[in-house]
């Protein structure tokens, strides 16, 4: 017998949940990147502005990240990203692959001492203006970036200098690296090796090792539209309950008034004209609705919807469909 018709009633609505929220992740997932089309994010790269929603559907390795400033948008790339941190003159002299990660200096004093360092974070640097970003979990080469790949930058904390892996794991191998260009410069120029100026051939930068001329602000990447899905998680907790409730209780009904997509709602307009239309969307935030459609517009076209702030709006039919908004006829 299947263990199914034991499963606790709760246990039943969570697979259900499961289930549909797999799907309408699927589907949502585009209808998200939709409502950014037309919205530019800079790419670094190519040096051209970006179309956010045809930037995303070209490649799943690519991610958008807001300015701090809410702004302003990056469209960046993960291979790019770990193409520009890579440690190329490791790879090329020593067949070592890594990659720059930071950590905070405790001090700003070039002490490299492990009571300096503090390594239970790892940072890195990203976009146009090489903002120092605690590396998220999913940062890797080939990883599966959270939907829906916008980001927004969110103040972290302030650190007082930043320690480059690349002098603290492998100053012997750019020491080597250093000493084997001033032999080859010697030879070049047939003069003594201690005449060759060893500071020409400094690989290090001075701010990888503690030295930075100013505090440096950290950012953590935030999901811009965490909101959506726990809008969509809630609104699927209502939809269950009101398709396995017996009968028509209070907060039932209560909850059949609530605008969702597909309301059928009216507002007056800004010349105190009454309007009417369909709810096909939200924003990110979820204080407004795209309701279809202007006049002489249809579904899909542009332009076709207005936005129209929740607070403004009256429900005519709560919106689950066509069977529900209007009266069976009675057949004699």
């Amino acid at each position: 017998m299947s263990n199914k018709r034991n499963l606790p009633t709760f246990n039943l609505a969570a697979t259900q949940i499961q289930k549909n929220m797999r799907g309408k992740f699927i589907r949502s997932r585009f209808n998200i990147y939709k409502s950014w089309k037309g919205i530019n994010a800079f790419d670094q790269i190519m040096y051209q502005d970006e179309d956010i929603y045809k930037y995303l559907i070209q490649d799943t390795h690519n991610f958008i990240v807001q300015s701090s400033n809410n702004k302003n948008y990056e469209a960046l790339n993960l291979d790019d990203i770990f193409s520009i941190i890579k440690i190329n003159d490791l790879q090329q002299h020593f067949g070592i692959e890594a990659y720059n990660v930071f950590y905070e200096c405790k001090q700003n004093n070039q002490s490299l001492s492990n009571e300096n360092i503090n390594k239970d974070v790892e940072y890195i640097k990203i976009g146009s203006a090489n903002t120092v970003i605690v590396r998220p979990d999913w940062l890797n080469k080939d990883s599966i970036i959270p939907e829906p790949r916008i980001f927004k930058l969110v103040k972290y904390k302030m650190v007082n200098a930043l320690a480059s892996i690349r002098v603290l794991d492998y100053m012997e191998a750019y020491n080597f690296m250093s000493e084997l260009e001033r032999h080859e410069e010697a030879d070049r120029l047939q003069i003594p090796l201690e005449q060759v100026d060893i500071a020409q051939f400094g690989v290090l930068l001075s701010a990888d090792h503690c030295n930075n001329t100013h505090p440096v602000q950290t950012y953590k990447l935030e999901l811009l539209n965490d909101n959506y899905y726990i809008k969509n998680y809630l609104d699927t907790l209502a939809e269950y309950d009101t398709k396995s409730s017996d009968t028509k209780s209070s907060d039932t009904k209560s909850s059949e008034k609530k605008i969702v997509k597909r309301s059928n709602v009216e507002w007056i307009d800004k010349r105190g004209k009454k309007m009417k239309g369909t709810v096909i969307d939200f924003t990110s935030k979820g204080d407004k609705c795209r309701i279809c459609c202007k006049p002489g517009k249809k579904r899909g076209d542009k332009n076709a919807n207005y936005l129209i702030a929740i607070s403004e709006l009256k429900l005519i039919h709560y919106g689950r469909g066509r069977k529900y908004t209007k009266k069976k006829s009675k057949i004699n």
